[in-house]
């Protein structure tokens, strides 16, 4: 056993210090998200809401080709009162499945 640099305690040394370990981000999905109704009825909403068109380009391909998409990603709203936030109409668009691949893309790079 030796002193850890990071805490100051002995460690054995296959053991991982719990300064070094990261904080554990808690997991979103669509069903803690979602409130009182299902993600199945809010794409539906959406859908209809936007005349099943892409709100990128304007495209309206067949029903499977599109996609609800959260216009501020979930990642970027952890805290428990923007979970309300991200299911809400305002943060949710319609797109095709070229421009949410697109987007998808483009976000992993940020």
């Amino acid at each position: 056993m030796s002193r850890c640099i990071l805490c100051g305690h002995f460690h054995a040394p296959a053991a991982t210090c719990i300064m070094r370990r990261r904080p554990q981000r808690p997991e979103i999905t669509h069903s803690s998200i979602a409130s009182a109704e299902s993600w199945e009825a809010t794409t539906e909403r959406i859908l209809q809401r936007d005349g099943h068109t892409c709100q990128m380009c304007g495209s309206q391909p067949n029903r499977h080709d599109l996609r609800v998409d959260h216009v501020v990603p979930l990642s970027r709203l952890r805290s428990p009162h923007n979970r309300v936030r991200a299911s809400s109409d305002e943060n949710l668009r319609t797109l095709c499945r070229a421009c949410y691949e697109w987007k998808t893309n483009y976000q992993r790079r940020w």
